[in-house]
């Protein structure tokens, strides 16, 4: 969150430099980067595709690819009786879109488009339980941009989600045993973001 906010901020920072050095007011030019960010509760800002990583690579003026990037790895100590156990969680997540713009001169550009995920996670217990999950995932999603300024635009979207998830966990010890379960779910939401193109 901190990292996403000081980035945001220097973006901001640099926004009229870049828009005064651009040689067109089209927004869309192919060939750029941008950084994006979500507009979360009380508008604080928070991941729009990945924790690590939201970036966006214009391909043409009515095409670009987002990619979203997620890697956490947390150790929890925990006592028990007279001893200590640590737990450990590992994830990771590699999210792709592929977005179609339509008429790309408008100060709000509308958009739509689709995308594939994967993600991994591992937790291990300091009881001898592990679990493995592994997911699938498959987004179409449409939308608005409105470009405050050249480098800086407002996004809304509306995004259907389908993801298949299995999962492994084994215990170790007396209870030694595999199990394995697996589940499909669809949900749908809204994003708000803000996007800084450089």
């Amino acid at each position: 969150m901190r990292i996403a906010t000081t980035l945001f901020a220097l973006a901001l920072l640099t926004a009229p430099v870049l828009a005064q050095s651009s040689t067109s007011e089209q927004p869309l030019q192919p060939g750029t980067w941008a950084l994006q960010f979500r507009i979360t509760d009380n508008f604080t800002l928070g991941s729009f595709r990945g924790s690590v990583l939201s970036a966006q690579y214009q391909r043409q003026e009515d095409r670009a690819v987002r990619v979203g990037v997620t890697l956490t790895s947390v150790g929890t100590e925990l006592e028990i009786g007279n001893g200590e156990v640590t737990n450990s969680d590992t994830q990771f997540s590699l999210q792709g879109d592929y977005v179609l713009y339509l008429r790309t001169t408008d100060t709000v550009v509308p958009f739509w488009g689709l995308g594939p995920g994967l993600g991994f996670a591992l937790e291990e217990g300091g009881g001898g339980e592990e679990r493995t999950s592994f997911s699938l995932q498959g987004r179409a999603f449409v939308g608005a941009e409105w470009f405050v300024a050249p480098p800086i635009s407002l996004t809304a979207e509306y995004a259907l989600t389908a993801d298949h998830a299995w999962q492994t966990t084994e215990e170790e010890g007396v209870l030694a045993r595999e199990r394995d379960s697996r589940r499909w779910s669809v949900r749908g939401g809204v994003l708000f973001g803000v996007t800084v193109r450089f």
